[in-house]
């Protein structure tokens, strides 16, 4: 008997003399994620002093019990010895119990204070106060303890449940950290979405957008690769052997919004009038126009083809109200500035104009263009005529006016 009560109290000194290197290392081996937890850490600290001071009476009370070689443990002094170790023994496992709690609690409250609420977050909160109403039962039952035997298994039960503690830590830093990758996403998110909306007036308001809307994108598809990183992340946590695999894909995952924070920095102040260019090209309508007579587009846009063969050459006059025009033009023809803000272009046979607010009018037996942007199209003559999306169709010999 007197070896099985050495084995006993040999085996719960040697368990709980390693607890708090448990606690303090292994738990919060991930340095990167425990500024979070730091609070709960130095309560938990705290506590370890109140749990040394038990763990070296209960040593001292084991070794006095060890000291006298009891044979025959009916002996007063044997008795006497035995019954204060395990009443040591007890007062010890109430303080690793405390300690735990102590832990817990402090842990809940960082989680508690979180500026994140989700269910996953309330799950984990309720998980740890039905840890916690686990401990609380536990001290009735330590205190009502006889035996060395039952002791030990006391013992096993503290420690399976602080074995499994250490697995439900690790996922619970780990969804903190994937709450914060989220909520910075979500933030981010939402400044992109009002970038979007501005960017969105601008394309109404004919501004060419393609180079900013390309750079939203590439921002867009960064805070995508965050999210998704994340949840890759939290599937890992999970599994307490992939810790630090969901460690590595929460790193990956805060980098890519560190480069978006500083793409956006730069990027605001580039979605502004001042910086952008009218649409020279719209692409939202076109029309081509073969024949003879007159045509004329107002808006924003693009002409460009024949205007003139060798039987007969054209006339084509320009306003250019934005004075962003891109003119060219093929021919013997003469170029006259008419001073009322119109060029004109005098027997010239081809033409290619671009513009974001201009006038295009041309003149001419030979007519063979093709008109595309958005605004208005006039014509008459002689001819055929296709919009977008429609059949030939002849040319009136009266002012026929046409959206595109």
């Amino acid at each position: 008997m007197r070896l099985k009560q050495i084995i006993i109290f040999a085996f719960l000194l040697l368990f709980f003399s390693s607890m708090p290197f448990v606690l303090a290392d292994k738990i919060w081996e991930g340095k990167d994620l425990q500024s979070t937890f730091n609070n709960a850490k130095n309560n938990y600290q705290s506590a370890i002093g109140t749990y040394k001071q038990y763990r070296g009476q209960y040593l001292e009370a084991l070794n006095k019990y060890k000291a006298l070689q009891c044979k025959d443990e009916s002996q007063p002094k044997c008795k006497e010895a035995k019954d204060k170790a395990i009443e040591k023994a007890k007062q010890y496992l109430l303080k690793v119990k405390d300690t735990m709690a102590k832990y817990l609690t402090t842990l809940k409250s960082r989680i508690e204070s979180l500026d994140i609420e989700n269910e996953d977050k309330n799950k984990i909160l309720d998980e740890i106060t039905q840890d916690l109403s686990w401990l609380d039962t536990k001290e009735t039952e330590i205190n009502n303890l006889q035996t060395a035997d039952q002791v030990k298994e006391m013992a096993n039960a503290l420690k399976t449940f602080w074995q499994g503690e250490e697995a439900k830590v690790k996922k619970y830093i780990g969804n903190v950290a994937v709450w914060k990758i989220e909520k910075v996403a979500g933030r981010f998110d939402e400044i992109a979405n009002k970038i979007q909306d501005r960017i969105n007036e601008l394309d109404k308001e004919d501004y060419d957008i393609d180079d900013i809307q390309g750079s939203l994108n590439d921002i867009k598809k960064k805070i995508e690769s965050a999210k998704t990183k994340a949840a890759e992340a939290k599937v890992l946590f999970n599994d307490p052997a992939k810790f630090d695999e969901g460690k590595t894909k929460i790193k990956e995952a805060a980098k890519i919004l560190k480069d978006v924070f500083s793409d956006l920095k730069s990027f605001v102040g580039e979605v502004n009038k001042e910086k952008l260019k009218k649409k020279e090209v719209s692409g939202t309508g076109f029309i081509l126009v073969k024949g003879e007579g007159f045509v004329s587009m107002t808006g924003n846009g693009e002409i460009s083809g024949k205007v003139g063969n060798e039987k007969g050459l054209g006339t084509v006059t320009i306003t250019d109200k934005d004075k962003d025009s891109q003119i060219e033009t093929f021919g013997k023809g003469d170029k006259v500035d008419m001073g009322d803000g119109r060029i004109q272009y005098k027997g010239v046979e081809q033409i290619q104009i671009k513009g974001s607010d201009i006038v295009v009018e041309i003149s001419s037996q030979f007519i063979d263009i093709e008109a595309k942007g958005t605004g208005t199209v006039t014509m008459k003559g002689d001819g055929l005529y296709k919009a977008s999306g429609k059949d030939w169709t002849d040319i009136p010999n009266t002012n026929l006016e046409l959206k595109l």
